[in-house]
């Protein structure tokens, strides 16, 4: 969340709304934001304990903007691509989509929107100080109360992945070469994709080399049959096992990461997993080393094609866990999110409940798909996307709940189209729930799609209010 966003925050926190008297006229309560002192021409008031301020009036301090909706009676604060939404007499707070509990509702006091400052502050990245001796807050947009940092990791593979590295070195924490797949008998090889030249990678690797950002060798498999062998095959398996260690440490990674996506549906296989991981973890652990894991998304343990993913399990081995919170609608099915914020929400809380939330990587998908008639959908990235849109004359509409955005074009041939994506502002909501749910960080799938408006969000999420780099 921007630094920009922390003032928004610090500006809900600030209001209130409720038809309801706000607190007795006691001593007058003062606010005084980085120095400034801030005047109101309705006061601030203290509300079961939480002192409420008007959201205009602060917001304007810290440079955002502020909009009234009077058929719902909500109250927006803007800064950037981040929003802040409240609604008058409701005790939650809507950060880029993602509800907060709020101690007390917002409330309406003489047409002035006012709600508590201390939580709004707090989460976007300031700190606020209550002197007893004057009534009054104290609002630092130069200090953060809680740690800001996530981890920024992604996925280096295909097209546009080296561009992606270079630009934003700053940025990234961590890289995922997805260059290496498991074979049946236990060897590894490496994707012919990633062989390409025009991909980059060794350059990729070299930059990150130089700026020493960590990179962990990415092995994946997606065949259900080949893992079925790999799992219950002793040599194949202590074979992967030597292979793996061997790989990352002659090639100087700082750990691995592990992508099997279609481990078999069943409880044997589920503990050969677990028993593969373990015996992963052991061998690169006693090297200094590390391990992570990517894993399918899933709200339950009741999903049956997801049974081989014992997500407590794992997350007691590994060093890290990236949830794919992604293909929730997948181009061989129906049109639709490609992840809908409510839904990343259940799978992080889901993950959250198993796997200890400092573990986990919130896996992001930066793309889109364009569903034809063939129902065979292809995938899209931002920029193709808006193209698309631009070139059909569609108009691209802002699903609320979902919040994604999508639309629906007939191509030359006169075929239906239907393109749900990611943008900049469902990408904010995708980091709030990392956020709000105390995640690690996240990993992006993948690096050479992220759009530059995309890198300033995740910029931004580096740098809350208060907080600079």
């Amino acid at each position: 969340m921007h630094r920009l966003m922390v003032a928004i925050l610090v500006v809900a926190l600030l209001g209130a709304v409720t038809w309801a008297p706000v607190a007795q006229a006691a001593p007058e309560i003062k606010v005084v934001v980085d120095g400034r002192p801030v005047s109101f021409d309705v006061p601030p008031a203290l509300v079961q304990g939480r002192t409420l301020v008007p959201v205009r009036f602060v917001a304007q301090e810290l440079g955002a903007q502020v909009d009234w909706e009077a058929a719902t009676r909500t109250v927006t604060v803007h800064k950037g691509t981040d929003e802040i939404a409240v609604q008058v007499g409701q005790n939650t707070a809507r950060v880029n989509g993602v509800a907060y509990q709020l101690d007390v509702s917002a409330r309406m006091v003489r047409g002035r929107v006012l709600v508590p400052v201390r939580f709004f502050s707090e989460l976007l990245g300031a700190a606020v100080a209550w002197d007893v001796a004057t009534n009054t807050v104290f609002i630092i947009t130069g200090r953060s109360v809680t740690p800001a940092d996530m981890w920024i990791t992604g996925y280096l593979y295909g097209a546009n992945s080296l561009r992606s590295v270079q630009e934003n070195l700053d940025m990234l924490t961590g890289i995922f070469p997805f260059a290496y797949i498991a074979q049946a008998d236990g060897s590894i090889g490496v994707d012919p994709v990633m062989q390409n030249p025009t991909v980059g990678w060794q350059e990729a690797e070299n930059l990150a080399r130089q700026k020493g950002i960590p990179m962990y060798a990415s092995i994946s498999q997606h065949s259900r049959d080949i893992l079925q062998q790999l799992l219950f095959t002793g040599e194949a398996r202590d074979r992967f096992v030597a292979e793996a260690f061997k790989l990352v440490v002659d090639q100087g990674y700082q750990g691995l990461n592990l992508d099997f996506e279609q481990v078999p549906a069943s409880v044997a296989a589920r503990e050969a997993y677990d028993g593969l991981v373990q015996e992963l973890a052991a061998r690169l652990h006693g090297a200094g080393l590390e391990l992570s894991l990517a894993v399918p998304a899933k709200v339950s343990d009741d999903v049956a094609w997801q049974l081989g993913y014992d997500y407590a399990g794992l997350g007691r081995y590994a060093d890290y866990v990236v949830i794919m919170a992604y293909d929730e609608h997948h181009a061989g099915g129906e049109p639709g999110p490609v992840a809908s914020l409510p839904w990343v929400q259940q799978v992080a809380q889901y993950a959250a409940s198993q796997i200890p939330p400092e573990k986990i990587l919130l896996g992001v998908g930066v793309y889109g798909y364009d569903w034809g008639a063939s129902g065979n959908a292809k995938a899209v990235d931002l920029l193709t996307a808006q193209t698309l849109a631009m070139n059909s004359g569609a108009q691209v509409t802002w699903d609320a709940t979902a919040y994604v955005p999508h639309f629906t074009y007939w191509d030359a041939a006169g075929v239906k189209h239907e393109v749900w994506y990611e943008d900049p502002r469902s990408l904010a909501g995708k980091l709030e729930v990392g956020r709000a749910n105390k995640l690690s960080g996240i990993a992006i799938w993948r690096l050479g799609m992220v759009a530059p408006e995309m890198w300033q969000v995740i910029r931004g999420s580096l740098a809350p209010l208060g907080r600079t780099n």
